[in-house]
């Protein structure tokens, strides 16, 4: 699974959205709970940072048991 990740120029969670799923919903739930839970994060480097004031990120999630 893929999720997409913007956080805001202050390091806080602006969206989450889950860009390829998993084919489960339950496990694309839980990718995007995880991303909540680990807000805020840290501020973004004012060079990554769009003229809107925020970056994206989209990364691959895997779990294992």
């Amino acid at each position: 699974m893929t999720i997409r990740i913007r956080i805001g120029s202050e390091g806080m969670l602006e969206g989450a959205a889950i860009e390829e799923s998993s084919g489960s919903d339950a496990l694309d739930r839980r990718a995007l709970q995880a991303a909540k839970a680990a807000a805020p994060f840290s501020p973004p480097p004012a060079k990554l940072l769009t003229l809107e004031g925020f970056t994206e990120l989209a990364f691959a999630v895997e779990f294992a048991r």
